[in-house]
């Protein structure tokens, strides 16, 4: 597992997602160039800020074979916690040839952390 800020290879944490993407089925979309460039954008302002970290599980060939994110928003505090930060998980991933091997469960887990 890389992480968090993803500090492997974002070219391939970028073809994983537009693979999740892909298999959400037909869309109206603007495009994998336009839409790389904007997240590699958003990403260069967000993984510094500790507004965004994500996590990659690689192959020994350092391939991508799996991938989520968190992204921390400012949250009110209530009553259950004082913190100013709420967490949402999203965008995890598995390469299809890499499931069932508790990749997504291990993403998880360390993002839970």
């Amino acid at each position: 597992m890389r992480g968090p800020g993803v500090d492997g290879p974002l070219g391939e944490a970028s073809d994983a997602r537009e693979d999740l993407i892909g298999t959400l089925g037909p869309h109206e979309w603007l495009g994998v160039d336009l839409m790389r460039a904007a997240t590699e954008l958003w990403r260069r302002h967000t993984i510094p800020t500790h507004v965004y970290s994500g996590w990659v599980a690689v192959t020994d060939a350092v391939e991508v074979a799996a991938g989520g994110g968190l992204l921390v928003i400012q949250w009110p505090p209530g009553p259950m916690t004082m913190d100013p930060g709420c967490g949402f998980i999203f965008n995890v991933y598995t390469q299809p040839v890499h499931r069932k091997h508790g990749l997504g469960r291990q993403l998880m887990d360390t993002m839970h952390q």
